[in-house]
């Protein structure tokens, strides 16, 4: 009699379109499909123009022509293989948006954030003539950042010293100065005595910065004294490292460069300065379509820019 009732239900048409139904319930159901973007978005449409830019961006180069010549002078199996890796990136991207991984993930706000503030940075018009007058004000206000610094050119013989007794070092590099200057030795000199020095023997064009740190500052202080001749050695001086006998060829002061002699260097740096502020501008602008609220432990709600 059951096998009757069941034969009979199977036959009846209701069954049927209770069973249909069930199962596009349960097939709708286990679709990973996010319910705020509506039906239809697990579908995935690879068009030329999808292809065409997934090539862009993974090889970033953002030529459309050169992708699409690319593109089509792959093999049939390169095709695909292309197609199905676009396919892939999207679904995944899509899956990531589905799951909130924007709103959980730092480095992926991060990125978000980046992408936006460089679109919003090349909405400017970096074309735009520069005012003559604006640019001399420019130079004006920022003439200290393009000060030359002081810079020097000499050659040194260098003595290692030893448990912190340079004594020897000394005498030794006093005995060799005497030679030197008798003989009326040139710079070349340098690499025929003494030990090897760490950074060399010849520093051209060396700030006392750059002098400081190889060899310290009372050692960059001396050999930056004006008062020391030019073509000469002189010493010892002692360095971070030891002892030295320094011959300097020469000395040049620090200046400011005249506007003209740095005018390209200056309009780029106007340029990059008025794209900065445009940028932060745009920003502030989107920061306020927002009300921002401050929810503080044990605080009412604050609203910015109101008194408490």
């Amino acid at each position: 009699m059951i096998r009757d009732l069941l034969n009979k239900a199977l036959r009846d048409p209701l069954t049927h379109f209770v069973v249909a139904g069930f199962a596009v319930y349960l097939l709708l159901g286990s679709t990973p499909m996010d319910r705020n973007l509506g039906f239809g978005q697990n579908i995935i449409v690879v068009d030329e123009q999808s292809v065409l830019r997934y090539i862009q961006f993974r090889n970033r180069t953002f030529d459309a022509d050169q992708a699409k010549r690319f593109f089509h002078g792959l093999s049939d199996p390169e095709r695909e293989e292309v197609i199905n890796q676009s396919a892939r990136e999207e679904a995944l991207y899509r899956e990531a948006i589905r799951l909130g991984i924007q709103d959980h993930d730092y480095a992926i706000r991060q990125r978000l954030v980046g992408s936006l503030e460089f679109a919003v940075r090349g909405l400017g018009d970096g074309d735009s003539p520069v005012d003559p007058d604006a640019l001399t004000a420019f130079y004006d206000r920022h003439k200290d950042d393009y000060f030359v610094q002081p810079s020097i050119t000499f050659t040194h013989v260098f003595l290692r010293t030893f448990g912190g007794r340079p004594d020897g070092a000394r005498a030794r590099l006093t005995e060799l100065l005497g030679s030197l200057t008798n003989e009326n030795a040139p710079a070349d000199y340098a690499t025929r005595f003494g030990d090897d020095f760490l950074y060399g023997a010849n520093f051209a064009d060396r700030t006392i910065g750059e002098v400081t740190a190889d060899f310290g500052s009372s050692f960059a202080d001396q050999v930056f004294d004006g008062s020391r001749h030019l073509d000469q050695w002189f010493g010892p001086i002692d360095s971070d490292h030891g002892v030295h006998l320094v011959f300097v060829l020469e000395r040049r002061d620090g200046y400011t460069p005249s506007l003209s002699k740095i005018k390209d260097k200056l309009l780029a740096d106007m340029a990059h300065e008025r794209s900065v502020l445009e940028t932060e501008t745009r920003i502030d602008r989107i920061v306020e379509k927002y009300d921002v609220r401050v929810r503080l432990r044990n605080q009412e709600p604050v609203v910015p820019g109101m008194p408490p």
